[in-house]
């Protein structure tokens, strides 16, 4: 077992910190910052066997200090639990990229432990969508010929996630993943959670709406005059504009140090080769969200 520990430590004045991960649906992790990162990568290694799975335990530290007058210190680790899982002649069913969110605040011990609820139970979730992947892979494996065994390169799934913002007002974690069971490509997702930096609560439409039916009404109007930008030209399906107002539900947006961000996930509006496409609504430009969940500006 391999555990690599990543520190990022960035101090920015006042309150207003975002710090941005993004990944790949690969192991690897970048974050993505305006100020100088220190890294360490300290190693060790271990041997582990088992008869069905061989997996690789990573570990990334991301600590957000928010200067010296911020309320919190979050500090979110990425438990990564990679694996293969295997069948009983060795052969790999499934390929698992693997990693969750794993939080502490200082100043406030109870939300971190909400948060880390959460991500307990998605992470059960996951689990379990895996050992019904492996049984399928496992009847596709046992249907085909001895040749094609040979050939076979096994299911592959993956989740992972990147802190968006984590500040006094809020944390949001963004979840990229996909499956892939055969077929021309991966079947790609992306989804994102917001909580209370305080309570540790999931954040919704009602915590940070002043009206939830006109921000919507809003939004929608924001989505369809951004897709007419000609940088989105033949990027989505004809009459797509019907569906504009089904992209946003609970888990398609969050907040980021820029502004309201909404994920468009392929084949709501658009196919699979335009990808997966955010637009942001700054802060500035949202007269419906609520201050209480805007970046301190000083």
């Amino acid at each position: 077992m391999k555990k690599k520990s990543v520190l990022i430590c960035l101090t920015v004045a006042c309150i207003c910190l975002a710090a941005c991960g993004k990944k790949d649906t690969g192991n690897t992790q970048t974050t993505e910052t305006t100020e100088a990162a220190t890294v360490t990568t300290p190693e060790t290694e271990t041997a582990e066997a088992g008869t069905e799975e061989a997996s690789t335990e990573e570990e990334s530290s991301v600590q957000l200090d928010n200067g010296e007058s911020a309320q919190y210190q979050v500090n979110i680790d990425m438990k990564d639990a990679s694996q293969d899982i295997t069948n009983k002649d060795g052969a790999v069913m499934v390929k698992v990229t693997e990693s969750f969110p794993e939080v502490t605040i200082d100043g406030s011990a109870a939300a971190a432990d909400n948060i880390n609820d959460y991500y307990a139970t998605e992470k059960k979730n996951f689990e379990a969508l895996i050992e019904e992947t492996k049984g399928s892979a496992e009847e596709d494996y046992d249907q085909r010929s001895a040749e094609e065994q040979k050939n076979w390169n096994g299911y592959e799934m993956s989740t992972q996630y990147s802190v968006a913002r984590a500040d006094d007002q809020c944390i949001s974690i963004v979840n990229d993943g996909f499956d892939y069971t055969g077929g021309a490509h991966p079947n790609s997702y992306r989804s994102a959670a917001t909580f209370d930096t305080a309570s540790g609560e999931r954040l919704s439409f009602e915590d940070i709406f002043t009206d939830v039916d006109k921000a919507k009404e809003f939004i929608t109007d924001y989505l369809l005059t951004e897709m007419k930008d000609e940088k989105y030209k033949g990027q989505f399906f004809e009459d797509y504009e019907k569906d504009v107002p089904s992209i946003l539900d609970d888990n398609t947006w969050y907040l980021s140090k820029d502004g309201f961000m909404v994920i468009c996930n392929e084949y709501n509006v658009s196919p699979h080769s335009s990808g997966i496409m955010e637009f942001t609504i700054p802060y500035a430009d949202f007269p419906l969200l609520s201050d209480s969940y805007k970046p301190v500006v000083k």
